[in-house]
């Protein structure tokens, strides 16, 4: 089934519709700024009036401009405290059923890139020509002992592999981005770390 072309004159009229005046207004408002240099707004309002509804009608008046512009792609990333606020809102963000939504369990910042570059040639994703890209700081920045997922560490090993200092070390490399050992050999595990920064190091 082929995907219906995003028309911007009907998303703004349709999302206008929905919005009560003082939000239309708080939109219009924002597109000026934007229109006239501007490149970053803050909209700080009361619990329960609306942004989300406002967020989405600067989209769409921002998309409107874009179009205009003749580009082929509209992104918007959504940042979001946590996946289970993001998945609350994300929903409320979409213009139409052909919005592409990324998926909320893709809100890794070190993957990101790998997604959106897959979609620029995506035929369904163009013709919907906005696309929101939901991003969890937490997920992303947070430092702990963890390492990542399978994803991330096979990109990571891609990176490494590449790199002179590092090409010798490949044997090792290859041990280290696999599944750690189970939680049981946090002491196996952590010598075989120690025994890593020293050969690589060393």
């Amino acid at each position: 089934m082929r995907t219906a072309k995003y028309d911007p004159e009907k998303a703004v009229s349709e999302t206008f519709a929905g919005l009560k005046n003082f939000q239309r207004a708080t939109v219009e408002r924002v597109d000026e700024l934007f229109r006239n240099g501007q490149r970053h707004v803050l909209v700080a309002d009361e619990v329960g009036l609306g942004k989300t509804l406002v967020a989405k009608g600067v989209i769409v008046k921002t998309a409107q401009c874009r179009a205009r512009e003749k580009d082929d792609l509209f992104k918007v990333v959504y940042i979001c405290s946590n996946q289970n606020i993001a998945r609350q809102n994300i929903q409320k963000l979409k213009i139409n059923e052909n919005t592409r939504v990324d998926k909320i369990s893709d809100t890794r910042l070190s993957m990101q890139h790998l997604t959106v570059t897959e979609q620029e040639n995506d035929a369904a994703v163009l013709a919907g020509f906005i696309q929101l890209i939901p991003l969890t700081p937490v997920t992303s920045f947070h430092v702990n002992s963890g390492r990542g997922d399978v994803n991330e560490r096979a990109l990571m090993f891609l990176i490494l592999k590449e790199l002179p200092l590092f090409s010798r070390h490949l044997p090792v490399f290859e041990q280290l981005m696999k599944e750690p050992p189970p939680t049981g050999h946090v002491l196996q595990r952590n010598q075989f770390c120690d025994t890593t920064e020293q050969e690589v190091t060393g």
